[in-house]
C-alpha cells in the first residue's frame, strides 16, 4: 500500500496533493497505519477497522488466532509487535481528518474495542466522525448506499479546504 503512494507520484494524471484513504476492516488497519507514517493524507475513512490487536486476538476465533501467531506472533511474546499495530495505542499520531463506521452487531471485530478508540480521540481532540449502525454487522452491506453516499461527501468536503 505504501508503496502505491510513490507510484502514485509517477503518474501524470495523478493529483497527489488530494490524497484520500479508504480501508475496510484489515484495510482499515492499514489505513490508520498509514496514517501513522505519515502519509500525506487530506482525509481517511475507516470501517470495520480494528483498533486493538491483542484484544482482537483474545476474541476470535482459532483461525484468526493462528493467522495472527503466523504474522505477529503471540502478544506475550511480541507485545511490541501488538502495539505498533493497534491504534489505540498511539491515536495521539492521527493526525487527519477521519470517518469511522462500524457495525453494532460486528462479530469480526469487537465494537467495544472502536468505541474505546473514539473516546481516545475525543479525549485527544482529534478531528473525526464516528457512525456506528447498531443493527449492521461487519461488511455494513445494509447500510451501503448510505455508508457511500457519507464517504463521497465526507471527501469532497475535505478536499475543498
Amino acid at each position: 500500500m505504501m508503496n502505491l503512494v510513490e507510484l502514485a507520484k509517477q503518474l501524470p494524471y495523478a493529483d497527489t496533493d488530494r490524497k484520500v484513504m479508504l480501508g475496510f476492516s484489515r484495510g482499515g488497519l492499514m489505513t490508520y497505519l498509514a496514517i501513522r507514517k505519515k502519509v500525506s493524507l487530506r482525509a481517511a475513512v475507516v470501517m470495520s477497522g480494528p483498533t486493538d490487536l491483542v484484544d482482537l486476538y483474545h476474541k476470535r476465533t482459532n483461525i484468526m488466532k493462528g493467522i495472527l501467531d503466523r504474522l505477529v506472533g503471540h502478544p506475550s511474546k511480541n507485545e511490541d509487535e501488538y502495539i505498533k499495530r493497534s491504534p489505540i495505542e498511539w491515536a495521539d499520531d492521527i493526525n487527519v481528518p477521519l470517518l469511522i463506521f462500524h457495525g453494532g452487531k460486528d462479530e469480526m471485530v469487537p465494537l467495544q474495542q472502536v468505541r474505546d478508540f473514539v473516546r481516545k480521540l475525543d479525549e485527544l481532540n482529534k478531528d473525526y466522525r464516528y457512525v456506528e449502525y447498531p443493527d449492521s454487522d461487519h461488511s455494513l452491506r445494509d447500510k451501503f448506499d448510505e455508508v457511500r453516499t457519507r464517504i463521497v461527501d465526507f471527501f469532497n468536503e475535505q478536499l475543498k479546504q
